[in-house]
């Protein structure tokens, strides 16, 4: 934003304005990718963008915090996890293990490195919850893949933090 102006307040509220306007775009994305109507998505998209954890994070000076749209990416992550899809992985007619890349393995990486740079907090709790999806996904299934796709999901998020915490003087 800075290439634009050189004016702070200005800046900042830009920034705060956008989380408005990217907040319900990504519900209904999401909503859509859980097979729920268009209604249902915009509905839920602008409840999510004025609850009060976003009114109450833009004044008192957390307003990296309002950047909470990684949240409904997460949860589409935990929810695919919890289903059992298939992620990185799928079964050949041998019965060995091929790597699949395809547009929704793209995104789970797209938004595993989202989340890491959306800062230390969110990626703490998307680590916990991936994970704990993950075991339980396991313990139905007994399917090693399972173990494997979590560790690719949370290795990229470790290294993409990783790479964001190295000092840059």
């Amino acid at each position: 934003l800075s290439l634009f102006t050189n004016n702070w307040v200005t800046i900042v509220n830009i920034f705060a304005l956008h989380s408005f306007i990217v907040l319900p775009l990504v519900c209904l994305f999401v909503a859509r990718q859980l097979k729920l109507s268009w209604a249902t998505g915009i509905a839920l998209g602008i409840l999510y963008s004025f609850i009060p954890y976003h009114i109450a994070r833009l004044f008192p000076g957390h307003i990296f915090l309002t950047v909470y749209y990684i949240i409904p990416l997460i949860v589409l992550i935990i929810m695919w996890l919890f289903k059992g899809e298939v992620i990185f992985f799928y079964k050949k007619d041998t019965g060995k293990y091929k790597i699949l890349w395809n547009k929704k393995n793209i995104l789970i990486l797209s938004i595993t490195i989202l989340t890491a740079t959306s800062g230390i907090y969110y990626a703490f709790f998307s680590v916990f919850f991936i994970g704990v999806a993950g075991l339980v996904n396991f313990l139905n299934e007994k399917n090693k893949t399972i173990i494997i796709s979590v560790s690719i999901i949370l290795s990229v998020l470790f290294f993409t933090l990783f790479l964001q915490l190295l000092p840059t003087y």
